[in-house]
């Protein structure tokens, strides 16, 4: 497992780390000076967690990811978020996939703290095969948001677990 933290208080250089981190996309702000970014990712081969802590307003403009993207708002909130098909808002609590691997995207964080989970949408059709079965077709989600509360919930257990306990630091270290 790999782990990287990013911080800035400059537009261009978030900019520039945000496209690489992730996929080309353009990033505005309103706000004078920026602020500052501040972004921790634990990564392994198909999957990683990110913290991202952005305390100013900033609207994104992406590229298709070519990976399911799960985002998990503990602070602020996401506005106008849009992709083919749905424009929706986001806040505290809420646990959204930004968009499918492969469309763009676009939206506007206002001073949040998130965090996303990444995947290869390939895990999907591995966890749901059973067996040597082979699926006919890949899985596909058929929405942006858990389909229950319920399902929400576990979802964010999930992320949790996954961030803490599989992607976290090993056990006694710092």
């Amino acid at each position: 497992m790999d782990s990287l933290v990013f911080d800035s208080d400059d537009l261009e250089t978030t900019e520039d780390f945000l496209s690489r981190a992730y996929a080309r996309m353009r990033i505005r702000s309103s706000s004078p000076g920026a602020g500052r970014a501040h972004i921790r990712r634990d990564v392994m081969p198909s999957v990683s967690v990110d913290e991202l802590d952005l305390n100013f307003d900033m609207s994104y403009a992406v590229t298709p990811l070519g990976r399911i993207c799960l985002c998990m708002v503990h602070g602020g909130t996401v506005e106008d978020h849009v992709f083919q098909g749905v424009r929706d808002s986001f806040g505290p609590g809420d646990v959204v996939m930004f968009a499918p691997p492969d469309l763009p995207y676009a939206g506007r964080i206002c001073a949040a703290r998130y965090n996303i989970t990444m995947l290869d949408p390939a895990l999907l059709d591995q966890v749901a095969a059973t067996g040597d079965e082979v699926l006919r077709e890949p899985v596909r989600l058929t929405g942006h948001r858990p389909h229950s509360a319920a399902a929400a919930h576990h979802l964010k257990q999930t992320i949790v677990y996954l961030r803490d306990h599989v992607l976290g630091p090993p056990p006694g270290s710092p």
